[in-house]
């Protein structure tokens, strides 16, 4: 998907590096170097050890702000006191 990307654009890429947490998208990604992009692949696993903190309700809202910088905690006690 991102060689087509690059190709809609008519970009060429000098370097990527990326992270993911499926180790299966940082190897597929990886064939850019066999394309003469320096790449930089990171497989993420440390959220394997970690609570999931997504919230879909909390993403709803934090939409709305899209032009601001809002914490999850900061948009739970909005939602919860039905401040908008």
């Amino acid at each position: 998907m991102f060689e087509s990307f690059l190709e809609q654009i008519d970009k060429k890429s000098k370097k990527v590096v990326f992270i993911d947490d499926k180790i299966k998208n940082v190897e597929e990604l990886e064939k850019l170097t066999q394309a003469g992009i320096d790449y930089v692949g990171v497989h993420y696993t440390a959220i394997e050890r970690v609570p999931l903190i997504y919230d879909h309700s909390v993403t709803e809202f934090q939409a709305k702000f899209l032009n601001q910088i809002m914490s999850n905690e900061a948009a739970l006690i909005l939602i919860k006191n039905n401040l908008e």
